[in-house]
């Protein structure tokens, strides 16, 4: 690694408050040389530098041998800034890699824009964009809420009484992000829950978050005694049934649905997916 300085520039530096860190670019005073060379190594109260294209050491030396830190040096009269936070972060890269590195940072702020903005299926979101959504949310968390007797799927599908249902609300770093309801329906056999309600918001939906809100879902129908579990789904509404599919729901043909006394005749737009626990 070669020095970052070349003969006739000039460093601006800044005192040293205590020993250097990795990383850091020096000015060294020592036996007569003056050194300006990266910190390879620390040990106590010494540092080692690195400066020569043979990566040797130049070390050890000591805080006190230390002119400063050089944040900055002047060549052919321009003078040329090293930024602190990105060499703390992933040491003193070339000027040209700075200059990018700033560049994309500064473009993280539309991005952010693009992603809320727009529907997450429209071809102009790209890949990065869901990457970093999916970075800045972190982990999923499903949790679940009792909320007394349940109410039959709007527009048929169930027969008989009412019983027990739930909430699940799926939450991340960056907040709320869907919802579902489970309805456990009595006389049924096997006992039977429907999925109803299930929302993710716009700029989360291709996150894993419906995903999550299902696998809750089968959970807490295991935990209950529910054999099986129902959805009612717009015929038209590809990405829902990409999702139940996706979950091993299939969609009951109408002949059963005509012989099952469970069930309730269906409006022409919709199908009703099922799922055996």
């Amino acid at each position: 690694m070669s020095p970052i300085l070349r003969s006739g520039d000039r460093p601006e530096l800044s005192p040293l408050d205590g020993p250097p860190r990795l990383g850091w670019i020096v000015s060294i005073l020592s036996r007569g040389r003056h050194l300006t060379h990266r910190v390879v190594k620390l040990e106590g109260e010494k540092f080692w530098t690195r400066g020569d294209a043979t990566l040797e050491m130049e070390g050890p030396f000591s805080p006190h041998e230390a002119l400063g830190r050089v944040v900055g040096f002047w060549r052919d009269g321009k003078y040329h800034r090293l930024d602190r936070r990105i060499d703390d972060l992933v040491g003193l890269a070339s000027n040209h890699a700075q200059h990018r590195l700033r560049r994309l940072l500064r473009r993280l702020p539309r991005i952010k824009r693009a992603v809320t903005d727009k529907d997450l299926g429209a071809p102009a979101l790209s890949a990065l964009a869901v990457r970093l959504l999916r970075l800045a949310a972190g982990r999923i968390e499903v949790a679940c809420q009792a909320f007394g007797s349940a109410k039959k799927p709007d527009g048929g599908g169930a027969s008989g009484g009412t019983g027990e249902s739930w909430v699940f609300v799926a939450r991340s770093r960056l907040g709320r992000m869907g919802e579902v309801v489970l309805a456990c329906v009595a006389s049924t056999d096997p006992l039977t829950g429907y999925v109803s309600s299930l929302s993710v918001i716009a700029p989360f939906r291709r996150l894993g978050v419906g995903r999550a809100l299902l696998e809750a879902v089968e959970e807490k129908a295991r935990g209950e005694g529910l054999g099986r579990l129902g959805a009612l789904v717009r015929k038209d509404n590809l990405a829902s049934r990409a999702l139940f599919e996706s979950r091993d729901f299939r969609v009951v043909p109408p002949g059963e649905i005509s012989r099952r006394k469970d069930l309730l005749p269906l409006p022409a737009e919709m199908d009703l997916l099922e799922k055996m626990l």
